[in-house]
């Protein structure tokens, strides 16, 4: 109890009612999973959905379901532009991280010098480059003094 306020106690907002704290711990409990599943799939959908793409691919052998597949992956592309509207320096950072894997990717196909691996490769440092400027971005002015030129 604090002094003075005997029905109010102290929280991770400050003090509240009594009455209102078990509400406010749920709340916060799952703004911090919801924070925490969205930076998962923020860094982890391009890892979740190369896990499963040969199934993805085999699913979209028809004109129908290929229709239905970019239509999906439309959508994904939508929802990460909103992302990066919202949060511009958590999609630069996954951005990089994303790049680094393809570019990874590519070095590791090396031994095949097919187009596909020297294509990741470069577009690793394509992707890793746009994930640096919207990284640098999305922190701000404050955070970014003017470059020299």
């Amino acid at each position: 109890m604090t002094q003075g306020h005997p029905d109010w106690v102290a929280s991770p907002i400050g003090l509240v009612p009594k009455p209102v704290l078990p509400l406010v711990l749920v709340l916060a409990t799952l703004l911090a999973l919801l924070v925490a599943a969205g930076v998962f799939l923020l860094f982890g959908w391009p890892f979740i959905l190369s896990g499963f793409w040969s199934d993805v691919q085999h699913f979209a052998q028809t004109p129908w379901k290929r229709i239905l597949a970019s239509a999906g992956l439309a959508v994904v592309a939508y929802v990460l532009f909103l992302v990066r509207e919202n949060a511009r320096s958590w999609y630069g950072a996954a951005e990089i991280i994303i790049g680094v894997a393809l570019c990874w990717a590519g070095l590791g196909a090396a031994q095949t010098a097919s187009l596909a691996a020297s294509a990741s490769a470069i577009g690793g440092v394509y992707v890793t480059v746009r994930g640096l400027d919207n990284w640098k971005q999305g922190r701000g002015p404050a955070d970014n003094p003017p470059s020299v030129r």
